[in-house]
């Protein structure tokens, strides 16, 4: 595993389910929308960080464990949870390591900010790995328009590239989606970030967004 989690634990404590909600709410209605797809849908977020996102679905009403790899970060979301009384599973996994049959099958599995920090070979074995645990798959990563490093190691991929990547992870993409748009795109602050979107607007999305949103399913 090349990339380091050791400031992962101080970034995580700017996080919470307020700010969450706000920046990731194209995210989070893409991860409802295609749940509502199963009866009672379980889902896994690897990779859970600050916890936030896992709140704000548990919150909903949702099954939702969380996972990390990284010791510290997983006694802080522990913590966390516990403190916010939310009853959420949180247990280790290294999705490059780890054998997909030791675990639970998940309706959908899903990442936020987190296949940016790796190299292709393992990006790919890491969406291997989702499709073998869950039914969909759904994850969130900056594109070639985004260009702040916040933790140092972010690469900037295309939709090109990241569809190479995809295809040879045994996944089909199902769509994809755009979101953190520029400073210009206040000017229509409503029609970006409404749930319900035609066909324009989902375009305008993935033409604008710094981020793209996969969702992704397993190959027959």
């Amino acid at each position: 595993m090349s990339h380091s989690t050791q400031n992962w634990t101080n970034f995580f404590t700017d996080f919470n389910v307020y700010t969450n909600s706000l920046r990731l709410q194209i995210f989070i209605d893409t991860l409802l929308e295609y749940g509502s797809y199963f009866e009672n849908p379980s889902y896994l977020e690897i990779a859970s960080g600050s916890g936030a996102t896992v709140q704000i679905l548990r919150d909903i009403g949702l099954k939702v464990d969380a996972t990390d790899v990284d010791d510290k970060v997983l006694t802080h979301l522990n913590q966390y949870l516990r403190h916010h009384n939310f009853n959420i599973p949180a247990f280790k996994l290294n999705v490059l390591e780890s054998d997909p049959s030791t675990i639970d099958h998940y309706d959908i599995s899903f990442h936020q900010g987190l296949l940016e920090h790796f190299s292709d070979q393992e990006i790919i074995t890491a969406l291997t790995y989702q499709s073998k645990i869950s039914n969909c798959v759904v994850f969130d990563v900056p594109n070639n328009r985004d260009k702040i490093q916040h933790y140092g190691d972010e690469r900037f991929l295309t939709l090109r590239q990241w569809k190479l990547l995809i295809d040879q992870s045994n996944l089909n993409i199902v769509e994809v989606r755009g979101r953190m748009f520029p400073k210009i795109a206040t000017l229509l602050p409503h029609m970006l970030h409404k749930s319900k979107r035609n066909s324009f607007i989902k375009y305008l999305q993935k033409k604008l967004g710094s981020s793209y949103v996969f969702v992704c399913k397993p190959k027959a």
